[in-house]
């Protein structure tokens, strides 16, 4: 499954993919502020269609992270069971980003996509 929504200056695209043992993962590209955000409401919609139990966002090519975006993030958490773990591939930026606003207090952060599918959480 994958979506696009685009501006003048610059589109967000993502792309869900199944692994085995039930590991989803959402890449997401592009800028998520107040006008794109649906576009990743529409892609966690479809990683929860697929009832992961284990979710990986990656957002190492995510160019703009407003509170938007975070807030789905934070969403995102929450709509997972307990056990199910919700992990995050961001940058140096985006990780100091989420860091600075508490997230990674919440959710597992990860500079690679490597990291985050060899972390039990």
């Amino acid at each position: 499954m994958d979506g696009e929504h685009g501006s003048a200056n610059e589109s967000v695209n993502f792309e869900v993919t199944s692994a085995d043992a039930g590991s989803v993962l959402l890449t997401v590209t592009g800028a998520i502020d107040m006008t794109t955000a649906a576009v990743l409401r529409q892609g966690l919609d479809d990683a929860f269609a697929l009832s992961p139990r284990e979710l990986i966002i990656d957002l190492s090519r995510v160019t703009v992270l407003s509170s938007s975006g975070i807030a789905l993030l934070v969403h995102a958490s929450n709509r997972l069971p307990g056990t199910a773990p919700l992990k995050i591939v961001a940058d140096h930026t985006l990780e100091r980003l989420m860091t600075l606003v508490g997230l990674d207090t919440v959710i597992a952060v990860h500079p690679t996509l490597g990291q985050a599918r060899t972390t039990s959480h």
